[in-house]
């Protein structure tokens, strides 16, 4: 910490309770930033293949409690789940501290929010195609935005997670279509 901003919250807490959060704060790594892994390129690769099974795990669970919930017969269900994904970059921007980054990451978040609201009033693929789109953008995005907030593992999470998620959204869909046409 700064001692501007020790200054500022000795004045704020009592001297105890300052001195107990200034000793959890020392010599501790920040729980999110983007972390060098150091070590061999198996050890990287390891972690990185981590990300993705469990990106792939989550996709799952979250089609599977969906699916057991009967939370995917509405056609808000799959929308809000773009709408939450898209939005973590806007997290990662606050978390940058840049007002650029933080707005191309807001046009970004809109735009798929404006998919998941188009795809769930007329046309319910293209949830499933939006999700997709967005764990293919997970995958560029570091070319496109320098966003210093994103941990280096997550366009491998995410962007295996919204693939097969997507997957399952427009299958299922498919299929439920093609039930209710018999």
């Amino acid at each position: 910490m700064t001692k501007d901003v020790c200054e500022l919250h000795k004045k704020r807490l009592p001297p105890a309770l300052f001195s107990s959060l200034l000793s959890l704060t020392r010599n501790r790594p920040a729980r999110i930033k983007n972390v060098n892994w150091v070590g061999s390129s198996f050890d990287t690769a390891r972690r990185y293949l981590m990300a993705v099974v469990v990106g792939v795990l989550l996709a799952i669970a979250i089609a599977a409690l969906a699916k057991f919930t009967r939370f995917d017969e509405d056609r808000s269900f799959y929308a809000t789940v773009l709408v939450v994904i898209a939005s973590y970059y806007v997290l990662f921007a606050v978390l940058d501290g840049s007002s650029h980054v933080l707005v191309w990451e807001l046009v970004i978040a809109i735009a798929f929010s404006m998919v998941a609201i188009i795809g769930a009033l007329f046309l319910p693929t293209l949830v499933g195609t939006g999700i997709i789109a967005h764990g293919l953008f997970d995958l560029v995005h570091d070319v496109i935005i320098e966003n210093s907030g994103v941990p280096t593992w997550w366009p491998s999470f995410c962007g295996s997670l919204d693939v097969l998620l997507g997957l399952w959204v427009i299958t299922s869909l498919r299929s439920r279509l093609t039930c209710s046409m018999r």
